[in-house]
């Protein structure tokens, strides 16, 4: 009954912040901040019963999808653009564009 409140408390308040998710889906750990986040909440998408675990680190300036039935398990990293401008050179997604 406890995790039960803990999970819609948390499904609260990452929906304020933007995340899609489907009811189903669970962002685990104890504290609500269970996963780090650089970018934006709203490029987040969880399908059915897709799962956060704690300590997770999303670099989320494009959008990251997580299918249906699928964990990112502790620890795990996924960038969507590790940098965003290197020596005159803008990253956008697998495109590079030079800055002119």
């Amino acid at each position: 009954m406890i995790a039960e409140i803990l999970l819609k408390i948390r499904h609260f308040y990452f929906s304020l912040r933007g995340i899609h998710f489907h009811p189903e889906s669970v962002i685990s750990g104890v504290p609500i901040r269970s996963f780090r986040l650089v970018g934006k909440y709203s490029n987040i998408y969880l399908g059915k019963n897709a799962e956060i675990r704690s300590g997770c680190y999303l670099i989320a300036r494009d959008k990251i999808i997580i299918g249906e039935n699928s964990t990112l398990a502790y620890g795990t990293t996924i960038l969507t653009t590790a940098l965003s401008h290197v020596h005159g050179i803008h990253l956008r997604g697998s495109v590079l564009e030079h800055a002119v």
